[in-house]
């Protein structure tokens, strides 16, 4: 037998009691960052967003997608707009220094007449409204209930208001849905 006798190290472990506290604060961390950073679910308030959203659903929202690109034509989008405490979805009907108007029922944007699938009826008359750079024009789908930038105390939506785009409606489970 050898003089040198090799001495193992000995690894010092938590105790067992430790590991689920631990697995549970991972957890709960991860679902904090996530919420904070990366996905959100609200809850549909009110019928303005009808047949595209009903009162009730919940919907997924995500959050980076504004980072990474502009939000487009008819995206369905979260924002909080000056006059009211709390978060709104609407469909973006107008980009940056755009101009909407309605006329016997069709929306134009730009003098050019836009093509809505989404609306079940027309959308009623309203004079001009003006975006300007790093706004955003929001209409909800049921356009004759719906508070939404044609309203002077709403207007245009600025960029740093919006929250995240509306992606898949998660609950009820029966509806489920990409938007």
């Amino acid at each position: 037998m050898s003089l040198a006798v090799k001495k193992k190290k000995r690894i010092r472990r938590a105790p067992a009691w430790m590991r689920p506290v631990s697995a549970v604060l991972a957890v709960l961390a991860t679902v904090v960052l996530m919420r904070s950073f990366v996905l959100d679910i609200r809850p549909v308030r009110g019928g303005s967003m009808e047949p595209a959203l009903c009162e009730g659903e919940w919907v997924l929202i995500f959050k980076p997608v504004f980072s990474m690109r502009t939000p487009q034509h008819g995206e369905l989008w979260v924002f909080t707009p000056d006059a009211a405490q709390d978060d709104w979805i609407k469909r973006v009907v107008g980009l940056p220094e755009e101009r909407l108007y309605a006329q016997e029922g069709q929306l134009y944007r730009d003098g050019v007449p836009v093509d809505e699938p989404y609306l079940a009826e027309g959308t009623p008359d309203f004079p001009a409204i003006q975006s300007w750079a790093g706004e955003y024009l929001m209409l909800g789908d049921h356009r004759a209930g719906s508070s939404d930038s044609r309203e002077q105390v709403i207007g245009a939506i600025p960029r740093d208001h919006l929250i995240g785009r509306a992606a898949l409606v998660v609950w009820p489970p029966y509806a489920w849905r990409f938007l």
